[in-house]
């Protein structure tokens, strides 16, 4: 019975590659009495007498369904939000990839057609949402009998002296709501376990080239499921077009020279030694990065990933030495990097209030050619005159309305 997963896992490998390719790269621990299965990007724990009692079809799904957990990053996504409602958060987010052939989840899984095509953590938030309001007209309606028990004095047992005992049955009620979820939920995801303590942002890039590898492998033998490839492309890739972005300073306000320094590598290779247009403006863009409390660990994620994908196109236009000044600010500065590679990043600092004009105050001492401000759009404090050019990006949760004075705005 301990080996049935192996072999299950290993029929994953003809039937469904892109799970298998993730899956192959955890190591199976059976825990007796669990009575469920998990992943944390390093393990599969699960529970043979459990995972025994579902048809063979049934358990090839469970492990897509873990392997999806894994693929979205999900185990590195949690942060401080509560693990019962993430974990329900995250059901339902995947849960709608298999919810048709050839997969077979468990009849009580969790499943609404209202958060098709939401990430985990917007479900969590409208979940949080609603159980909030569920709070506050509970409590609301507590507060109306309270009161309309206090017009007589025939129930000598209230006391009012305990202010917190209405919110004690509403938190109980809201948790018992979050509990029946949460039984629904298949397994559980938990966070990395991470014993070398290597950064968040390695991890997430070590995850997304695992994820790349399975596509291609189930790509090449035909076998990328429906849907779940444009869902991963989208996760996998950077939102805005840096190269057209870009382009729009080196191009438009930048004059390049031609330069023998850096012989053009084209007319290389026929044995002949031609100058190449460079322009040194492409090392004089500056990021600033808003850190502040509206701004969600997704947010932060897309912010960084945008970094990375500008220090990509520096690259890709054959600025070896070109540098990236970041900038990230809630209420104020909280810290100043210049990155030359991807891995110099490091965890974002902030989550205060959101105040703009720190970053613009930041540059005036060394003003750059542009500036890239990714932002929700929840603030409203800018400098009259700004002292370079500028594109705010506004991530996909952000105001839809942000209407800056200056500086053109893109949406994620």
């Amino acid at each position: 019975m301990s080996d049935l997963m192996s072999k299950d896992r290993m029929r994953l490998i003809i039937e469904h590659p892109f799970f298998a390719t993730i899956l192959l790269k955890h190591k199976l621990v059976p825990v007796e009495g669990m009575g469920t299965l998990g992943i944390n990007g390093v393990e599969i724990k699960y529970d043979p007498k459990w995972y025994a009692q579902y048809s063979p079809k049934v358990r090839l799904s469970l492990l897509c369904h873990e392997a999806l957990h894994v693929s979205n990053l999900h185990h590195l996504r949690k942060g401080d939000r509560n693990h019962k409602l993430f974990n329900v958060a995250c059901d339902y987010a995947i849960n709608q990839f298999l919810d048709k052939a050839p997969f077979e989840l468990p009849q009580d899984k969790l499943l609404d057609p209202k958060y098709a095509g939401m990430s985990s953590e917007r479900i969590y938030s409208e979940l949080h949402k609603e159980f909030s309001k569920k709070k506050d007209d509970d409590q609301s309606k507590q507060e109306d009998d309270d009161d309309n028990d206090n017009d007589d004095t025939s129930d000598p047992s209230f006391d009012s002296s305990d202010p917190d005992t209405n919110n004690d049955g509403n938190n109980n009620s809201i948790n018992q709501m979050i509990d029946d979820l949460y039984e629904k939920s298949i397994g559980e995801v938990e966070q990395h376990p991470n014993p070398q303590g290597v950064d968040e942002s390695e991890l997430e890039a070590e995850t997304k080239v695992m994820v790349k590898q399975a596509m291609s492998v189930a790509k090449a033998q035909g076998k990328m499921p429906d849907g779940i490839e444009a869902a991963f492309n989208e996760l996998l890739e950077p939102v805005v077009d840096w190269r057209s972005l870009l382009a729009r300073w080196v191009e438009g306000f930048c004059g390049g020279d031609y330069s023998f320094s850096h012989p053009n590598p084209i007319h290389i290779q026929r044995r002949m030694v031609m100058p190449s247009l460079r322009s040194e403006a492409f090392a004089d863009i500056a990021v600033g990065i808003d850190t502040s409390g509206s701004m969600s660990d997704k947010d932060l994620q897309q912010a960084v990933s945008e970094v990375f994908a500008g220090l990509a196109t520096f690259m890709e236009n054959g600025q070896e030495d070109a540098t990236l000044k970041i900038i990230y600010c809630d209420s104020r500065v909280q810290k100043v990097e210049t990155i030359e590679h991807e891995g110099q990043v490091t965890k974002p600092a902030g989550r205060g209030g959101t105040l703009f004009t720190p970053v613009f105050d930041e540059l005036q001492k060394d003003p750059p050619m542009g500036m890239v401000y990714i932002t929700d759009g929840y603030g409203w404090d800018f400098p009259k005159v700004p002292c370079c050019e500028v594109v705010w990006i506004i991530t996909d949760t952000g105001d839809k309305h942000f209407s800056p004075p200056y500086g053109d705005v893109i949406h994620m």
